[in-house]
């Protein structure tokens, strides 16, 4: 769990609370079912005005990210990479073919490009165009 998130939001609450004593109010007043609707349903209802359905979606399922970030499996990936290093090394470009089941497309995308032997610079452009679409998505939905 992130605690930066947790200490966030504890603070956030905290500030609220706290001015909100400071001028006078009481707790109980905080409490408003009505309110409470009117913010949280016209702000989903703002962000779908504003947004694709399909980046509205992922930012909901992204929202859980908060408090806990997916899995990196990095250093799976690495160890992969360096037995494709050696696989290609020792067999040629060619024997990492059998490396493309891959459920990744990303991976998929690349391995097939480097066996159909794509000169490196132009295999970096189109891996960094797919990165940046990626990005792109991701941040529209984070909005």
């Amino acid at each position: 769990m992130d605690w930066a998130s947790v200490a966030g939001l504890a603070l956030a609450l905290a500030g609220i609370l706290v001015g909100h004593t400071l001028d006078g109010g009481k707790f109980a007043s905080l409490i408003q079912p009505a309110a409470f609707a009117i913010v949280v349903v016209g702000t989903l209802g703002a962000t779908l005005l504003q947004s694709e359905r399909r980046s509205f979606m992922l930012g909901l399922r992204m929202l859980r990210w908060v408090f806990i970030p997916p899995k990196s499996g990095r250093d799976l990936l690495s160890r992969e990479i360096a037995l494709w290093s050696l696989t290609a090394r020792r067999d040629g470009l060619l024997s990492l073919e059998q490396y493309m089941g891959t459920q990744d497309k990303f991976i998929q995308k690349g391995l097939r490009l480097v066996v159909d032997g794509i000169q490196p610079d132009k295999l970096r452009s189109l891996l960094e165009t797919d990165i940046n679409a990626y990005e792109m998505r991701e941040r529209q939905a984070a909005r």
